[in-house]
């Protein structure tokens, strides 16, 4: 599904060059209109607020300061705004601290114009958003590590573990409702359904969940 309104965005990072090149890339992208940005927390929650952002874009491997910090702040003043993460150190120690946080999506710092589009849109419709490469690297890593294989969580149907992968794999709802024969509403109510089911708050908190319990699959 393609963004059809334009969507506000606000870039968080400290380095003004890092920060530019993000704008540049958000402003390739038809339907986004990158509305404000910030250097540090204070002025990163006054301009989500002044300028009616939609979208945070934040880089939480800052040199000068705490993007997780600058993340939970944002969240905080403003729990219904979508944010995502992006990380250029270690990806299993950020996304864990970005979801965390209460990040809504983690993209990788290789993103590209494509992907971009692709996880605005998904955040935009409440979805979680992934990286699929960093959803494949965090999988591979707990599995090598633990040596863990697919857990049977009594009670769940065929339909709702599969649901639950591809949560965790970062596909959007559209994409799961054509993989499991259903519509995407249903995906939406099925998933709220499980998340209180298992004490989740969440969709991020799924990815968790899948990770721990051997759903997702290299």
């Amino acid at each position: 599904m393609a963004i059809v309104e334009d969507v506000r965005v606000v870039v968080v990072d400290d380095q003004t060059i890092i920060r530019r090149a993000l704008v540049s890339l958000l402003s390739s992208i038809p339907r986004l209109v990158v509305v404000g940005e910030a250097a540090d927390s204070p002025t990163a929650v006054e301009v989500v607020g002044a300028r009616r952002a939609q979208v945070v874009l934040i880089n939480i491997d800052m040199e000068r300061l705490s993007g997780i910090e600058v993340l939970r702040r944002v969240r905080s003043a403003y729990p219904e705004i979508a944010v995502l993460a992006m990380c250029t150190g270690d990806e299993q120690s950020c996304v864990k601290h970005a979801f965390e946080a209460g990040a809504t999506g983690y993209l990788a710092a290789s993103v590209g114009a494509a992907e971009l589009s692709s996880a605005i849109e998904a955040v935009c419709r409440g979805d979680l958003y992934l990286s699929p490469a960093v959803a494949r690297l965090l999988v591979k890593d707990y599995l090598d590590r633990t040596g863990a294989s697919r857990i049977d969580e009594p009670g769940l149907s065929s339909l709702e573990r599969d649901l639950i992968r591809m949560t965790a794999e970062g596909h959007p709802a559209t994409r799961i409702a054509t993989a499991l024969r259903i519509s995407p509403r249903r995906v939406y109510a099925q998933r709220e359904k499980l998340l209180k089911r298992l004490g989740l708050r969440r969709a991020s908190d799924l990815v968790r969940f899948a990770v721990r319990s051997g759903f997702v699959k290299t």
